[in-house]
């Protein structure tokens, strides 16, 4: 493509460029103000991240961020836990608790050794006759009189 009339160009880009720059800049000069926003229509996902600081809010709400500031920076680090106080006195003995259900019978357990087993263990060849003697003891004393009627 050839342009011909390069007068007509030179006049028509002047056109264009007299028209656009002041445009640009009065777009350039108006900030979006809050008289430009209707409220409650911004919300932080509107905001870039970290792009707002404390100027840029009115005095009433940057006094509220330094007392939210200073109220969380005035506290320190937790302390170290503190000793193991005293045992406290015993309390009173509670009233006895009501007596609960009888329990399920247990499994029968195994029958034991007998004591004639028992008593030839700990006398090795000993027979029945022995362990039956070894029953009767020796004569007690004399018991005290019973009441008479």
């Amino acid at each position: 493509m050839q342009i011909s009339n390069r007068k007509a160009v030179a006049i028509a880009a002047t056109a264009a460029f007299a028209i656009g720059v002041p445009t640009a800049g009065a777009a350039a000069k108006h900030f979006i103000t809050g008289k430009d926003v209707k409220n409650g229509s911004l919300t932080s996902a509107d905001v870039k991240n970290l792009s707002l600081h404390a100027q840029d809010f009115d005095k009433k709400v940057q006094a509220a961020l330094k007392a939210r500031s200073e109220n969380s920076l005035a506290r320190g680090a937790t302390g170290a836990t503190g000793a193991m106080g005293a045992t406290g006195a015993t309390g009173a003995a509670g009233e006895t608790g009501a007596r609960g259900p009888q329990g399920n019978q247990g499994i029968q357990g195994k029958d034991g050794l007998s004591a004639f087993v028992i008593w030839s263990q700990s006398h090795p060849g000993a027979n029945e006759a022995a362990f039956l003697a070894a029953l009767k003891g020796e004569q007690g004393e004399t018991g005290a009189a019973g009441v008479q009627n």
